[in-house]
């Protein structure tokens, strides 16, 4: 559940295009809350949040254009170097991912590693960009991935940025029914809760 490594699915917004400051204020605040809820014990000792950082995810047309649009490389957004910069230079403590469909979600859809079945030695550098990046994941058959079909606007997972290591994956049945009803459209946030002053 949420309030472990894991990620949580509830329910959430979703509009056409990109929201104004008014909706990402409002959407902020409802997934603070719900942040807030189910991490619980561990936010106990958490200050103000803010929302860090967006990305729209617009359907693609085609299988190259979704390898460009939607992250297929699996990884975690924060490695523990990166979250330990955070609190120190920024007095950002704790940090959480939310991934929401805007429509509903028939192609590309977002998986999860499930903590607890990632070694050491499987953790590496995303793309190679960096030697001390650590916020990539190589295969290993013990690996355990979950992702929820069938999400709709309204639905939503949020998991923590430093623990959970994610991609999107293309569906086997997913072309003819993006021809049909239109590839993924979504939008991923981070979120930043500071250390109580």
């Amino acid at each position: 559940g949420g309030g472990g490594g894991g990620g949580a699915r509830g329910g959430g917004g979703g509009v056409k295009g990109k929201w104004s400051k008014e909706q990402l204020q409002e959407l902020s605040a409802i997934l603070e809350r719900k942040i807030r809820a189910l991490d619980e014990k561990r936010l106990e000792t958490a200050g103000k949040c803010t929302l860090a950082s967006i990305i729209y995810r617009f359907a693609a047309e085609n299988t190259a254009a979704a390898k460009e649009n939607y992250a297929n490389v699996v990884h975690r957004d924060l490695d523990e170097t990166a979250a330990e910069n955070l609190r120190v230079h920024d007095q950002q403590a704790f940090f959480y991912n939310v991934w929401l469909p805007r429509k509903p979600v028939y192609s590309d859809p977002l998986c999860m590693c499930v903590p607890e079945s990632v070694c050491g030695g499987d953790v590496g550098s995303y793309m190679n960009l960096c030697e001390t990046d650590k916020t990539s994941l190589y295969y290993n058959s013990a690996q355990k991935y979950v992702y929820f079909p069938h999400m709709c606007v309204g639905d939503y997972l949020v998991w923590r940025s430093e623990t959970v290591y994610h991609a999107s994956f293309p569906l086997p049945d997913q072309v003819a029914r993006t021809h049909t009803l239109g590839g993924r459209v979504s939008a991923d946030l981070r979120l930043y809760f500071s250390a109580k002053a």
